[in-house]
């Protein structure tokens, strides 16, 4: 990953980002904010549909990732627990 790259992906994980007008990813209905985020069988429910925890800043959010959870690390991402609640983030090392 090109370093710029790599620190944009560092700012967005720390939740320093947002993203531009018109560019968030629920505008696409790539992510949903699940009131219920805290249950754990929600959020296994919303991971068998290929939704995943993706930002630690904004623990609701689920994005859509369309694959089995033991396929991202083949996509490049990494798994962190945090308050027993799974996250998957780019593996930036």
């Amino acid at each position: 990953m090109r370093p710029v790259r790599a620190r944009i992906a560092r700012a967005l994980l720390a939740g320093l980002m947002i993203a531009a007008p018109g560019a968030s990813q629920h505008l696409f209905l790539l992510a949903l904010d699940i009131e219920q985020f805290a249950n754990a069988r929600v959020r296994e429910i919303m991971m068998s549909h290929g939704w995943f925890q993706t930002v630690k800043s904004d623990a609701p959010h689920f994005t859509y990732l369309g694959r089995k959870e033991s396929e991202l690390p083949e996509l490049g991402l990494r798994r962190e627990v945090i308050n027993g609640q799974r996250f998957w983030f780019p593996n930036l090392d």
